[in-house]
């Protein structure tokens, strides 16, 4: 809380306030740090006086003037000052004053064996709540009520067979053999901090215990007293309803669901453990959950597994998962995805304690969203969203874009990225600034700005899109004027295939629109007929005549995704206003819908894999466009559109990611949609445009699977011309470093300082440039926000040593160690959605905990320390939360064995330092 000079009143009133307040809440002030080098008195007037002159006050002065906090003047929002403040250039950090809690933790002496929490990050969350009175229904065979690690959070339930409440004498105990609601209450939200066993993902959350079966050997129910008891469950204050029981593929669980959103609630449901891959539905209002083994694979015993495939939308461990058992006591759970689903409805209902006025799908997406990526880059048909991460989910960072023009050539201008695929390339063309010749162009942070030219005498070419594995589809275009010819450029930039269209009867130019990972292309070529230039969809290779795809007369397919679906537009030869949206099954060539939202013209310019497209729709000729959002459904089991969404003109879609974030034009302004943030990209960055592109962001063209966009901005001189950018989004740049300090005078054992100095370093070992990051704390126990620099361009490693000129008197290592990522993982990629430090030596991604160092400094972390831990620590007791993690194998004890796991993670601080 910020102390000021107030009444009596006026204070008790802040006192107040604070309380009321949510971690990472903004007060509307700004704390300020000036640029290196400008620190000291005089200095320190000139940045007060450009404050003022900004309209401004000055609450407070820190560290000699190095840090200001300041208040904004009355006619501007704090977001809108910070943008004037960052623009001039004087402060090296701008970021809001925010409320801020204690670190949570937990002292129930059985949370080390409780591996999942660790691997799904719960610690970070509980730093902003441990639940709030929320309340998860276990729909289930009943709970045991007299559980004492339960009995707090138990809230009365109801008996769907009886169809009595538990007041009215309904019984809701447990009556299986087994305990499977007992246990799965237990992982939800076991009572924490209360001394005795285990904690619950939500340790403050309530269960409701919903009883939907007498048998005890088996617990089979009807679907229909499931669905009964999650509607009197929503209907009683539940947030989150959870089901693990089979039956998950039914449309009845989807419509359900879906009443249940509306009530503000989430409905979470087992993926089951019969290997089933399900691709016949995917469920929009029901979140599924599949099952991790402890190695992070999709659990998998003998003839049981955990479902998988499209209908999954997220993944939690599944197995060794240490809960409450039937009768008072603790144990590991079978194998199974029954217990990896209250991770998830826990979850849901931590956020929408987060959040109590957003919708239920956009909590859903805020836990989709930050999920671990598994598998391919982005959503994919495998694993969905990836592996829960309760921490990234329930902080709910702002998703921010950090601008970075593309370099063109001097002499080039009008610049215009087309697309962006999962590793960051980038390809568009610019035009001569003399000629107005077109030139087509890739680029990537790493192998910087290259031109694509066709080898054909007096051709250029023109890039339309490129694939993951780096393969560019476009056209060759002849000088002046001329009929193009499709062409595939190769990962090295090599010509590798021509799209001849003279073996094609009457066809005057062509255009190669997309290629999928498997070499299968769509485009369309232009025929001349009575009715002017006829366009007809063709998929390459496959181009002779007979695979003209003349499902309607005139066709352009524009996009294809990996599962064989391509879109594109259809419309009548003799009337070209009766336009068509077209979906396309590649694999047998045949149209699997036709569709219209608006009475003259449709297209589809964009598909993903899992069946996100974008494109357009206007209802007159004159009218404009709407830009539309939709989710197809696989040819597998028949078209179905999961949803569409149709945005206010004037409005253009131009991409869209496998996770359904969509990008384009609002009303003259690029814009993102359907994402964490929907907003005008301008108003989403965290660094100000350049002068030099004072005209604004005109579009965003495209969008990969990381979120990271490219488009347009515009040029104030010469005027409207239009510059390529990329765009990162800021929140897969930062990590959480826990200090585990020990009380107001901190013992550095095996801890680390509250005055860092970091380095990154990449792979070879060489320091980036301008990337020492300083970072200072002060109190009694906290987190230090660690960001990536801007010069950090590739992978990274840190280096973290103490900050002596701060602590000059500073009693342990100065250098603590090199962070590698555990497990022998690779370095950390700048563009990942997270930090991937997590294992046995993290409580979860995104938070680092430095373990013990070389504490007797003598150059080496080894036996000798782990000494100097034990005689200070021994049995690990749970006073301070900082003990669980020097026991990084669980057992009860800080022993030797754990500084064996420490050392095969950090290795010796001998090892060469940057």
């Amino acid at each position: 809380m910020k102390m000021r000079f107030l009444s009596t009143m006026s204070l008790a009133f802040a006192l107040v306030a604070a309380a009321q307040a949510k971690a990472g809440q903004p007060t509307g002030d700004l704390i300020l740090v000036q640029q290196d080098g400008a620190e000291g008195p005089g200095r320190m007037l000139d940045y007060q006086g450009v404050i003022r002159g900004l309209g401004a006050n000055v609450r407070k002065t820190l560290a000699e003037g190095r840090i200001v906090v300041v208040s904004p003047p009355k006619n501007l929002t704090w977001q809108q000052y910070q943008t004037q403040l960052k623009a001039s250039g004087m402060f090296s950090s701008v970021e809001p004053d925010t409320y801020v809690t204690p670190c949570g933790t937990v002292n129930d002496p059985l949370f080390p064996n409780q591996w999942h929490l660790h691997e799904i990050s719960v610690q970070r969350a509980w730093d902003f709540t441990f639940g709030g009175n929320k309340i998860v229904a276990v729909v289930d065979g009943g709970v045991d009520l007299t559980h004492p690690d339960l009995m707090a959070n138990l809230v009365p339930g109801y008996n769907v067979l009886t169809s009595q409440t538990q007041v009215s004498g309904g019984v809701v105990s447990d009556v299986r053999t087994n305990g499977h609601g007992t246990r799965i209450a237990g992982v939800a939200a076991a009572v924490g901090s209360n001394g005795i066993g285990v904690s619950g993902v939500g340790p403050n959350l309530k269960i409701m215990p919903v009883r939907v079966t007498n048998d005890a050997a088996q617990g089979i129910a009807l679907r229909s007293d499931l669905l009964a008891g999650a509607q009197w469950a929503v209907q009683n204050g539940a947030t989150a309803v959870n089901v693990s029981y089979t039956g998950v593929e039914n449309a009845d669980v989807e419509a359900m669901g879906a009443w249940i959103r509306t009530q503000g609630g989430f409905l979470v449901w087992a993926a089951g453990n019969a290997n089933t891959h399900w691709d016949n539905f995917d469920h929009p209002s029901v979140t599924v959950v599949g099952g991790l083994d402890r190695p992070g694979n999709r659990w998998v015993s003998g003839l049981q597994g955990s479902g998988y495939g499209r209908g999954v939308d997220v993944w939690a461990p599944c197995v060794q998962i240490f809960t409450t058992s039937k009768g008072g006591g603790y144990g590991n759970a079978p194998a199974g995805t029954s217990f990896a689903v209250p991770q998830v409805a826990a979850t849901l209902a931590l956020i929408r304690d987060r959040r109590p006025s957003d919708s239920s799908a956009l909590l859903e997406k805020k836990l989709l969203y930050r999920a671990f990526d598994l598998g391919s880059p982005g959503v994919d048909t495998s694993w969905s969203w990836g592996r829960l991460n309760v921490g990234r989910a329930v902080e709910d960072l702002a998703r921010r874009y950090e601008f970075n023009p593309i370099p063109v050539p001097a002499g080039y201008s009008d610049s215009s990225p087309t697309s962006i695929n999962d590793q960051g390339e980038v390809v568009g063309s610019a035009t001569h600034t003399s000629t107005g010749q077109s030139r087509g162009w890739r680029y990537s942070v790493t192998d910087g700005f290259r031109w694509i030219d066709s080898p054909l005498a007096g051709h250029f070419f023109v890039p339309s899109k490129i694939n993951n594995q780096g393969v560019v589809s476009g056209a060759s275009h002849p000088l002046p004027y001329g009929p193009p010819i499709p062409a595939i450029v190769n990962a090295s930039g090599l010509f590798i295939q021509y799209v001849q269209p003279a073996s094609w009867p009457g066809t005057n130019s062509a255009g190669l629109f997309d290629m999928n990972s498997s070499g299968v292309g769509v485009g369309a070529t232009y025929i001349w007929s009575t009715w002017g230039e006829a366009p007809r969809g063709y998929m390459w290779p496959n181009s002779n005549s007979s695979q003209y795809a003349g499902w309607q007369n005139f066709t352009r397919l524009f996009s294809v995704n990996d599962e064989g679906l391509a879109v594109g537009e259809s419309y009548h030869p003799q009337d070209n206003t009766l336009g068509r949206a077209i979906i396309v099954d590649t694999n047998s060539l045949q149209s699997i819908g036709l569709t219209v939202w608006d009475p003259y013209r449709n297209d589809l310019k964009r598909i993903r894999n899992n069946g996100w497209a974008i494109g357009q729709s206007r209802s007159t000729w004159s009218s404009l466009q709407h830009a539309v959002v939709l989710r197809v459904g696989s040819a597998a089991y028949g078209l179905s559109y999961d949803q569409v969404s149709l945005y206010s003109q004037p409005s253009n879609g131009l991409d869209i990611s496998s996770a359904g974030e969509a990008v384009g034009v609002y009303a003259g302004h690029g814009q993102i949609w359907n994402g964490l943030n929907s907003d005008r990209l301008a108003n989403l960055l965290v660094n100000p445009l350049p002068l030099s592109l004072s005209g604004g962001i005109s579009s965003v063209n495209g969008i990969n699977n990381l979120g990271v966009v490219v488009g347009n901005a515009i040029e104030s001189s010469p005027p409207n011309l239009r510059r390529a950018f990329l765009a990162k989004p800021t929140e897969a740049y930062g990590a959480a470093v826990s200090l585990g300090q020990l009380g107001e005078s901190p013992t550095y054992i095996g801890s680390i300082p509250p005055a860092l100095s970091v380095t990154f370093v990449n792979e070879a070992g060489t320091p980036y440039p301008n990337a020492t990051t300083n970072l200072t704390y002060v109190g009694v126990t906290g987190r230090l926000n660690l960001s990536t620099p801007a010069s950090v361009t590739g992978p990274f490693r840190l280096y973290m040593r103490c900050n002596s000129a701060v602590i000059p008197n500073y009693q342990g290592p100065t250098f603590l160690s090199k962070m590698y990522p555990p497990l022998n993982e690779p370095a950390a990629p700048v563009d990942a959605g997270f930090l991937p430090f997590d294992g046995p030596l993290v409580g979860g991604t995104p938070t680092i905990i430095m373990y013990a160092g070389d504490v007797d400094n003598s150059g080496e972390i080894d036996a000798a320390d782990i000494d100097v831990v034990i005689a200070n620590f021994g049995l690990v007791n749970g006073d301070t939360g900082w003990d669980y993690a020097v026991d990084v194998d669980g057992t009860g004890e800080i022993d030797a064995a754990d500084i064996d796991l420490v050392i095969a993670n950090f290795g010796l601080t001998g090892d060469p330092e940057p």
